[in-house]
């Protein structure tokens, strides 16, 4: 599993004593912070719109690659090719929801890479040590609640409330490599080739990765390996 880690500081919002400033320093440090404000939902909203949105047909194809492996590992070719098929028709159905990680990032990636991922997985996390106070605690527990149910708009919104550092880890597969590997499984296991169509299929499994983005809405991506 190859693992792609990138950190962006969180953005918060300048605290404003009104002691300390004159009534127009107030109303001009006020109008800045609703138009940082106003950029960091922008951008946020961009990480739900093409980020955030999980491919339940791909977490589908995963589990059966991985019973087809175990039906292999049991005997049960029919079996396994029966999941392997099913898969592919999961596969397809997820192209919708495949996207590159320079969409992702909002950058072109090193090396011009413009491969396709399915997010097959995810999970809202805060990166500080420091204990969560109540309120975030409870932001927290209803960004992963909505990340789950696919309403990405609240996962943002909560997670963005909290007053930690916030980061939003995924799981996905390279779409073209699910598909070729399964399409090459599919005819091994049709020629009785069950150990090749494992090694397929295996293929599939080591080639997920792991990445890691703020959740502030200006995700920083650097891509390593």
């Amino acid at each position: 599993m190859k693992s792609r880690v990138a950190l962006a500081s969180l953005v918060a919002a300048s605290l404003i004593g009104a002691t300390a400033l004159t009534s127009a320093a107030v109303y001009a440090a006020e109008a800045s912070h609703q138009a940082d404000t106003a950029k960091m939902d922008q951008k946020a909203s961009i990480v739900a719109d093409n980020f955030l949105k999980l491919s339940k047909d791909g977490l589908e194809a995963m589990s059966d690659v991985h019973a087809a492996r175990l039906a292999i590992y049991n005997g049960d070719t029919d079996k396994a090719e029966t999941l392997v098929n099913t898969a592919q028709s999961l596969a397809m159905q997820a192209e919708k929801d495949a996207t590159t990680l320079d969409k992702v990032v909002g950058k072109a990636t090193k090396g011009g890479d413009e491969s396709r991922y399915l997010p097959l997985n995810a999970q809202i996390s805060v990166l500080n040590d420091y204990a969560l106070k109540p309120e975030d605690t409870d932001h927290l527990d209803k960004a992963n609640t909505a990340l789950k149910t696919g309403d990405t708009k609240q996962a943002v919104t909560h997670a963005a409330l909290i007053d930690q550092q916030v980061a939003y880890t995924f799981v996905a597969v390279p779409y073209d490599q699910l598909t070729a590997s399964l399409y090459h499984a599919a005819e091994n296991l049709t020629a009785k080739k069950a150990q090749l169509a494992n090694m397929d299929l295996k293929a599939i499994e080591d080639s997920l990765i792991v990445d890691r983005v703020s959740i502030d809405g200006i995700p920083d991506m650097d891509v390593h390996g």
